[in-house]
């Protein structure tokens, strides 16, 4: 099994391959779990493999996790459950008794979001169909609506309940229509969710490339933005000084006891492994009132780092602050030229906005 093959970021992907990094069975699993690329039957023949082939380990989860139900002693007990489970959970979907199916979701590519005067970063949208009586009727609906160039890489359909309308799972499908991944209904969550935990809150340490002010991009997000990457929030002082930041001792010494008191508490799972940086409020990415500033974002400006990779787009409009806030963490300037800098960005960007109003508000008074 090519086990980079699963990573959404070939940089991080790329790197990890030159670590020469052996992967543990617990590790190895939730890397094919983040997979947005994968189908799900190469997903169950990847965890089948891990489980023949890979020397056995604990489940990489916390043990305080109150949705924790069940105590695997091994990843190989757990995966055995776990593809038994998501095999009866797809079958369960895909028997027509009980329910209709729908399109509830759809994704537009890149491109076809552009070419609508879309938001780019907005590429989710809701669906709307008929109700189909079998799951394949309804993806045959899919194809012959999507014939030429395809529009949109993802599809979610819905199982609902005839009587009371309450969703029976939702399958999601790429491009192709093959089957990515697949859910359960609320009432049957209480069944399923506890095994599905244990990959979803799961805790990796990997190491990555990315150093204080490189410019970098999550694009499995439901809303991808570019931001200046700065850290992780379990480095110790030793990997933030390997990624480009300069403690003093004292600061050394505050951020090594505050990992070492997360790392007693023993509470680690994904939320542990965001991002955090600098990124483009919101309301900037739209409003033409609204100046462009940028926000340091804490809590995660992207939800998990094994999913970065550079960002490598020309950068343009106000997306030119990113560049500021990117030579100013790397130390290449001053603080006061990095604001001068950005209230220049932020006075250009407004000024074309209200430039293009104008200019459009005149074309259709004409």
């Amino acid at each position: 099994m090519d086990i980079y093959s699963f990573f959404n970021s070939r940089d991080v992907a790329d790197y990890l391959r030159g670590e020469k990094h052996e992967f543990t069975a617990a590790e190895a699993a939730y890397v094919v779990y983040r997979s947005e690329t994968a189908t799900l039957d190469e997903k169950l023949s990847a965890w089948q493999e891990i489980v023949d082939t890979m020397p056995d380990c604990p489940v990489c989860r916390s043990a305080l996790d109150p949705h924790f139900r069940r105590d695997y002693k091994s990843e190989h007990q757990f995966l055995r459950e776990y593809i038994f489970i998501k095999k009866l959970m797809l079958r369960k979907f895909m028997d027509d008794e009980g329910g209709v199916y729908m399109l509830h979701e759809l994704r537009f590519t890149p491109e076809t979001a552009i070419r609508y005067g879309r938001d780019e970063h907005s590429l989710w949208t809701e669906g709307v169909s008929d109700p189909y009586s079998s799951f394949d009727k309804c993806v045959d609906s899919l194809r012959h609506d999507d014939e030429g160039a395809p529009e949109y890489d993802r599809y979610r359909i819905a199982k609902c309940e005839i009587d009371g309308g309450c969703t029976a799972g939702c399958v999601t499908l790429d491009e192709q229509f093959r089957v990515l991944g697949v859910t359960c209904s609320h009432r049957d969550a209480s069944d399923y969710e506890y095994v599905d935990a244990h990959l979803c809150c799961a805790f990796l340490e990997l190491p990555i490339p990315f150093k204080s002010g490189d410019i970098v991009i999550d694009r499995t997000a439901r809303d991808p933005r570019p931001f200046v990457f700065d850290c992780l929030k379990f480095w110790d002082s030793a990997a933030l000084a390997e990624h480009g930041h300069v403690l003093s001792a004292e600061q050394a010494e505050k951020a090594d006891k505050h990992v070492a008191n997360w790392r007693a508490k023993g509470s680690k799972d994904d939320s542990c492994m965001p991002a955090m940086g600098w990124s483009l409020a919101p309301g900037s990415m739209t409003g033409l009132s609204d100046p462009c500033f940028l926000a340091y974002d804490p809590f995660g400006a992207c939800h998990n780092y094994l999913d970065l990779e550079y960002y490598r787009e020309p950068l343009k409009g106000e997306l030119r602050l990113l560049e500021v806030a990117s030579r100013w963490a790397r130390g290449e300037i001053d603080l006061v030229f990095a604001v001068n800098n950005a209230a220049l960005i932020s006075a250009e960007t407004r000024a074309a906005k209200l430039r293009s109003e104008m200019e459009r508000e005149y074309r259709e008074g004409i």
